[in-house]
């Protein structure tokens, strides 16, 4: 006795049009089924980037509803390769290698993911795509992506990033307020600003400066939006610029003599006898005082809009100084009527070669537990560390470095950040810092933990890679099932949790396939025929989809598609139809009458292999499957369509 449940059941659409005996247009019929919550958004983690900076770009498809997402689909993410630089770019993640074979195509300035596998069921992948900014500075850089079907059809992705800014200058700086603050000596003269850090620092914006001088540079426009305050006779500007830096850091220098005031209305430098300059609050802090219209003659006109610029000189490349520009509009006798402030960070690149600077490389340093010792650290710490200097040359023998406590952890496994710190100051005082993570790891090795994914017959599973895990002697290790489209995890192994040891280990997880209806015809057409005097027999012209069934189960499992006639053939207009007559011819030509709910068994098959079985390649090629006999006498002018269902069943050979 054969077993037997219903797996899937698919519904498609047959259509016969019989017409006149005179030529007309042919009219196709096609009737899609379902809908599809799928998604695919592209998004960056900014607009807005620095030369130089990374652009980190996230792929995310979302398969919801489950209809399957065809081999050969193809996302096309359409950037810049003068945007971004395509020799470097980083396609590594295993989140999207696994999916997609990706092709980086630098002339045509495309990132190409072509799907290696049909996507079978709900999917949720997140994978990122990163690289460098190379783009000019100023430059906007439009970015596109695109989804291709296998058949050609392409739709534009749901971007949230269309665009890439490399920022640097702006000729026309957007105001922020009464008062703005900006990197460099106006917005046409970065001096030595390269661009704007990302992220903020401490929640403020940070710029990049050059190491090839000592100095960086910032500029404060007052009264900035045009329509704000209008500066009465009896009232003047007074502008206070402070660089903070850290205790332990020489203090900044601001250079009272790079002053220049600016006219924005006019773009005329003002004079200096328009304002006065003081310099007694000390050397990181100077005030400007725009002298009032009555007390310089009109030399100030109180509607216009200024420009202070200014130049800091500082000894510590390695810090971040926090620049303050403050602005108060005072009155001549005494007191003030507002205040207005503008908070900035400067810092200078760890890039490129400075003739101001050392110059001093460092890396990362990892030891075995207890190989530290009082007698060595210093030394080891310094190996490969090397100082240059444009005045001094060799500065590897003046380097500095401070440990701290590490001697006290040198037996304890971890990870110590910024625990070293080297420092090297040259002739002139110019100071460089910088610091390293130490690793204190533990001697030995642990034998790999490889993790395989096995079907029932205790193969590996197609297109799912073998995971390897790595870690010490004694350290804990966990492998992880995997959601497999197709396949049931059905036993997981005991050692799936476990410890290295210094051999080497197998975790094997089986699966138990499942069978699948991947795909059915939505419509059968019959085509357009002239209604015949005598009996005719129809063969199928034109099919939308094969019938394909995947079965992932164990080999020589039996399975068996039938088809139902769940409507007959039917005319549009006058309801009249077509009994009795659609048949079925199998591969050995023997065909069978299709009557209205009665099944006819298209295929029984063993399975011999999991890759997908088409049921129908040759029905057109071959004129077998289904076909229509109509009797003369029986078909009346017009549209017929019916309905036919298809079933999939899997079953149990009799012993």
């Amino acid at each position: 006795m054969i077993t037997k449940f219903c797996k899937y059941i698919i519904y498609g659409l047959l259509i016969l049009i019989l017409i006149p005996i005179m030529p007309l247009n042919n009219i196709i019929y096609a009737q899609a089924r379902g809908d599809t919550s799928s998604g695919i958004t592209f998004k960056a983690n900014a607009t807005e980037f620095a030369k130089g900076g990374a652009y980190t770009m996230n792929l995310h498809l979302l398969n919801q509803d489950g209809d399957t997402i065809p081999t050969g689909s193809k996302i096309t993410l359409s950037i810049p390769s003068d945007a971004v630089n395509y020799d470097a770019l980083d396609v590594s993640d295993s989140n999207l290698t696994q999916l997609f074979d990706i092709t980086v195509d630098k002339a045509a300035g495309q990132i190409i993911f072509t799907l290696k596998k049909d996507i079978v069921g709900q999917v949720d992948v997140n994978g990122n795509i990163s690289g460098t900014i190379i783009g000019d500075e100023g430059k906007t850089y439009d970015v596109g992506s695109t989804f291709t079907s296998p058949d050609g059809s392409t739709k534009t992705i749901d971007n949230q990033s269309p665009q890439i800014k490399v920022i640097k200058e702006d000729p026309n700086p957007p105001a922020y307020g009464f008062i703005n603050s900006f990197w460099g000596m106006g917005p046409n003269d970065p001096a030595t600003f390269i661009g704007k850090n990302v992220p903020d620092i401490d929640n403020f914006a940070t710029g990049n400066f050059s190491r090839t001088t000592d100095e960086f540079s910032n500029f404060t426009q007052i009264n900035a939006a045009g329509n704000g305050y209008v500066l009465p006779d009896s009232q003047f500007y007074q502008y206070y610029f402070t660089v903070i830096a850290p205790d332990n850091v020489t203090e900044p220098i601001i250079d009272e003599n790079s002053i220049v005031v600016t006219d924005e209305t006019t773009g005329a430098i003002v004079d200096p006898s328009a304002y006065t300059i003081d310099r007694t609050t000390g050397k990181n802090q100077l005030s400007v005082s725009l002298k009032s219209p009555r007390n310089s003659n009109g030399a100030i006109n109180g509607a216009d809009q200024f420009r202070i610029a200014v130049k800091t000189h500082v000894l510590d490349s390695s810090i971040v100084y926090h620049s303050i520009s403050t602005v108060y509009v005072k009155y001549d006798t005494g007191g003030q009527v507002k205040e207005y402030q503008f908070d900035l960070n400067d810092q200078f690149t760890q890039d490129g070669h400075s003739d101001m600077f050392p110059n001093m490389t460092v890396e990362d340093k990892t030891y075995h537990a207890g190989e530290l010792t009082e007698e060595n650290i210093k030394a080891k710490l310094l190996e490969n560390i090397t100082a240059q200097d444009t005045t001094d040359g060799d500065m590897a023998k003046d380097i500095q470095v401070d440990y701290g406590d590490l001697l006290d952890k040198a037996n304890t496994i971890g990870n110590y950040v910024d625990q070293v710190t080297y420092r090297v100051v040259n002739s002139t005082g110019h100071v460089t810092h910088k610091t390293i993570t130490v690793h204190i790891i533990d001697k030995a090795d642990g034998g790999v933990v490889t993790v395989k994914y096995v079907d029932t017959d205790n193969k590996p599973i197609a297109g799912v890679d073998t995971e390897t895990l790595n870690g010490k002697v004694g350290d804990p290790y966990a492998s992880k099932e995997k959601t497999i489209p197709g396949y049931q995890l059905i036993k997981t192994p005991d050692n799936a949790k476990g410890k290295f040891t210094d051999q080497a280990q197998e975790v094997v997880y089986q699966y138990q396939g499942a069978l699948l209806f991947v795909d059915a015809p939505g419509t059968l057409d019959f085509g357009t025929h002239e209604l015949s005097p005598k009996d005719e027999t129809y063969l199928l012209e034109n099919k939308d989809k094969d019938i394909l069934v995947q079965d992932n189960r164990s080999l020589d499992a039996n399975w068996e598609m039938r088809a139902t006639l769940t409507k007959e053939l039917t005319e549009k207009k006058t309801g009249k139809t077509l009994p009795n007559v659609l048949y079925y011819d199998n591969d050995d030509n023997q065909s069978s009458q299709m009557a209205l709910n009665d099944p006819v068994v298209i295929k029984d098959v063993k399975t011999k292999s999991h890759d997908q079985i088409n049921l129908s390649s040759n029905w057109i090629k071959d004129k077998k499957g289904l076909k229509l006999k109509v009797k003369t006498g029986t078909a009346n002018i017009g549209s017929y369509s019916g309905d036919i269902r298809w079933d999939l069943y899997d079953t149990v050979a009799n012993d």
